[in-house]
């Protein structure tokens, strides 16, 4: 879970409509799902090596993103979390902000 906050590591929450509900990972960066280029432009341009990926519920969109990245984005490693934010900030409230 470290690895998560370390340098060479980036959090993208992709959610949408419920972005902010309750909060968001430290140092995650925002952009929605349904703007998948954009989310492979910024991963592609960046140093980070270690991608994490999620949203509300880790089911659906932050699945979807994950695979599109896979695809499209070569030398990174990308990582879904799982249980998205709801299980999350239950675990780990100390890193909700």
């Amino acid at each position: 879970m470290m690895q998560m906050f370390s340098p060479s590591s980036l959090i993208i929450d992709v959610r949408d409509h419920d972005y902010g509900l309750g909060g968001c990972i430290q140092n995650a960066i925002h952009i929605p799902h349904f703007y998948p280029q954009k989310i492979i432009n910024r991963v592609n341009n960046s140093p980070f090596i270690f991608i994490y990926v999620y949203c509300q519920c880790g089911l659906n969109r932050s699945v979807k993103i994950a695979n599109i990245l896979r695809e499209n984005c070569f030398g990174k490693e990308i990582f879904v979390i799982e249980g998205g934010f709801t299980q999350f900030s239950d675990e780990f409230r100390q890193f909700i902000v």
